[in-house]
């Protein structure tokens, strides 16, 4: 599934538990349209460029962590992954 919306839709009720900027990630399906058609579609403003970079920065910042605290919960007390 390409479509952002599509995929957080598919997590049903699980999507309560997800930050507004993880829900917000779904407006970023139409940038895919711009780079992989350029020309198809009006270019993104410098508005629209930072809107967009800042709901992706926030997404893999909350995906980093997601990940960080899983790999914590499953590592040894006392071991570093660094």
């Amino acid at each position: 599934v390409h479509d952002l919306g599509r995929l957080l839709s598919q997590l049903g009720e699980d999507q309560a538990n997800l930050p507004t900027a993880v829900l917000e990630a779904a407006g970023l399906t139409r940038y895919a349209v711009v780079t992989r058609y350029p020309g198809a579609v009006r270019p993104l403003s410098e508005d629209h460029y930072r809107d967009a970079l800042a709901i992706a920065t926030a997404v893999l910042s909350w995906a980093e962590s997601q990940v960080r605290s899983r790999t914590d919960e499953k590592s040894p007390a006392g071991s570093s992954l660094s």
